[in-house]
């Protein structure tokens, strides 16, 4: 039997908007069972989300080729869905992953992220669920997708605060505006190289401020994530910085030190008592393949 594990993934990170992700120890589980007439998967999301061809992982799979043979399949997951923490590309890695696994095929990475990010569409959350760690990514002017790790501070820890809303990355993206002012495409682009010289000098509380700095959708989407201002606040206020919207949101994200972290888990709790606050420590290490 074999098991793919893929982890969940955090991206943007303030100005690092469709270039930056992170990976998070919190893994979607897909472990792979006996061949079956049709597709079959086994998950706990509840009836909408479908258990045949029609799922993410499955058609993904079939993407790379459509004559695999058909396979029950156990999936375990606590990602969450629709929350900007990459639950659509774990599923999608996951899918390439299984494909070539039943093809008997060894792939890869760089060939797994570049099927990945062709399904996607764009790089940012699928780099870091097949590399690990903080990925910077990009898109060639050939379309080939480019991504490299760079250094992230070994004491900041996730915390993420998850609303119990769901919001699409369709709906989030249409939000956004088709035009940007000069100002703000400049200030973006100066954040975002301090921030990566930030990383690279191991300055993480320069990194912090930095990620409270993004010019180009936040902003935007504040009215899909309406806690964004009042966790800023409140951090603020306890001398805590490095909060930003994960992914397409609602999760909000604040990159903290495991001290900070016990300092802030209950007034983010009573800040937003039916949301979920929980610690995401970073991970180093991408997608697993687990023979067992």
């Amino acid at each position: 039997m074999i098991t793919i594990k893929v982890p969940a993934t955090s991206a943007n990170l303030g100005p690092g908007f469709d270039t930056l992700g992170l990976a998070l120890d919190s893994y979607l589980e897909l472990t792979i069972e006996q061949k079956s007439p049709n597709w079959f998967i086994k998950h706990a999301f509840g009836p909408h989300i479908p258990t045949d061809e029609q799922n993410l992982i499955v058609s993904s799979a079939l993407s790379i080729d459509a004559n695999l043979p058909a396979h029950t399949l156990q999936v375990h997951s606590p990602i969450p869905l629709a929350r900007g923490l990459g639950s659509s590309s774990s599923a999608i890695v996951a899918g390439i992953i299984l494909a070539h696994v039943l093809r008997n095929e060894t792939v890869s990475r760089q060939q797994v992220f570049q099927e990945a990010a062709a399904i996607e569409g764009h790089p940012d959350n699928v780099a870091p669920a097949v590399f690990g760690g903080l990925q910077l990514s990009s898109v060639t002017e050939e379309g080939r997708f480019s991504s490299t790790t760079l250094p992230f501070p070994e004491e900041l820890i996730g915390l993420a605060l998850i609303p119990n809303y769901a919001v699409s990355t369709k709906k989030a993206r249409a939000i956004l505006p088709k035009k940007l002012r000069y100002k703000q495409v400049v200030q973006q682009g100066n954040a975002l190289a301090r921030l990566i010289a930030a990383c690279y000098t191991t300055d993480a509380g320069a990194l912090r401020q930095l990620v409270e700095e993004d010019q180009i959708h936040e902003q935007y989407r504040a009215r899909l994530c309406p806690a964004l201002p009042k966790v800023r606040e409140l951090e603020a206020s306890m001398g805590i910085h490095g909060s930003y919207l994960s992914g397409a949101g609602p999760t909000i994200m604040t990159l903290a030190t495991a001290d900070e972290i016990k300092r802030l888990q209950a007034p983010l709790t009573e800040l937003q008592k039916d949301a979920i606050v929980q610690k995401m420590p970073i991970s180093q290490q991408g997608y697993q393949i687990i023979q067992q």
